[in-house]
């Protein structure tokens, strides 16, 4: 097996377990946006406040919302953990359109991985079709006589820098 061919799937596999210790730490609170509604994930379901006022949502982990200058601002989620309250914050602020998302980081590291892969194995497939099956002989010597001195002519010429 060439070295090419065995560092590849190695690259691969680091790739892959660097993108599970990134994707063990979702299991926090956070905002994404999507076109033009945003959400806001609480750790645990929760009561929901917008600028210390509390909102008419349930009680929930996720809140969605349409975006525009009124709804920017700070938000946060009260929720109960081992018998203690909790508040976690969020501040909203950020530009919609209707074609746009947020691109996710799992997303984008498949991708990413995928690409190596893929360039990976073509350069292998390149590498296997270019390889020569049999070493280059000698040429075969001109079976005519002719030929054959034709050739010994060219090895008697004396080159021009030895004339000078």
């Amino acid at each position: 097996m060439t070295s090419m061919a065995s560092q590849a799937p190695f690259v691969v596999v680091l790739l892959l377990l660097f993108l599970a210790t990134v994707k063990a730490q979702t299991n926090k609170g956070g905002v994404t946006f999507l076109r033009k509604d945003f959400t806001m994930t609480c750790p645990e379901a929760g009561t929901w406040y917008y600028k210390h006022e509390k909102t008419t949502d349930p009680v929930k982990s996720r809140l969605t919302i349409t975006y525009g200058n009124d709804k920017k601002g700070l938000y946060h989620c009260e929720y109960d953990s081992d018998s203690d309250m909790k508040k976690y914050y969020f501040f909203v602020q950020g530009k919609v359109c209707e074609n746009c998302f947020e691109l996710d980081a799992f997303l984008f590291g498949v991708v990413i991985v995928m690409d190596v892969a893929l360039t990976a194995v073509v350069m292998i497939i390149i590498f296997m079709c270019t390889k020569k099956k049999n070493p280059a002989g000698l040429a075969h010597p001109p079976k005519s006589k002719n030929a054959l001195k034709q050739i010994t002519k060219k090895q008697r010429i004396t080159p021009l820098y030895m004339l000078i």
